[in-house]
């Protein structure tokens, strides 16, 4: 495999100023959360972003409960040491089918008017972020959370 696609094992003497842009995350998609039945709000893990200025989150819904699960919106959370410092919010409104969700967070992302997107915020990413996704109510969805980031 090529350097730098996924199941492609680094040599162990790579030095981190070799490390690719493909190794950094740059312009390719990286899972935020795996897929999973969740019936609460959950976070990610710490993500990183080393030179991208924005990114589409892509929610992949799978399957919904009865009555189908809500979830509301999508915040991106900048890290601050330990804590977690909103910086926006993606509004997810035509959530309750099984399907992919598309949002955006760019700086130049329109915030009305949005028809590629279901959801946008004009902003930069910051270097160390979290996804979080929240949910309106306790009814069980299953979804995975990827991001790709935008140069």
């Amino acid at each position: 495999r090529a350097d730098g696609e996924a199941g492609a094992s680094l040599p162990v003497s790579r030095s981190a100023s070799r490390v690719t842009n493909a190794e950094r995350g740059i312009a390719r998609s990286i899972p935020a959360s795996m897929a999973a039945a969740r019936v609460a709000t959950t976070t990610s893990a710490t993500l990183t972003n080393y030179n991208a200025k924005g990114l589409v989150v892509l929610l992949d819904v799978t399957a919904v409960g009865a009555p189908a699960g809500t979830v509301t919106t999508i915040e991106l959370l900048a890290m601050v040491g330990a804590t977690e410092v909103l910086f926006a919010t993606l509004d997810i409104t035509n959530l309750g089918a099984i399907g992919v969700r598309a949002a955006i967070a760019y700086p130049t992302a329109a915030i009305t008017g949005v028809t590629a997107w279901d959801a946008a915020a004009n902003t930069v990413i910051p270097r160390i972020f979290r996804v979080r996704v929240v949910h309106l109510d306790g009814n069980s969805i299953t979804y995975s959370v990827n991001v790709s980031f935008i140069n």
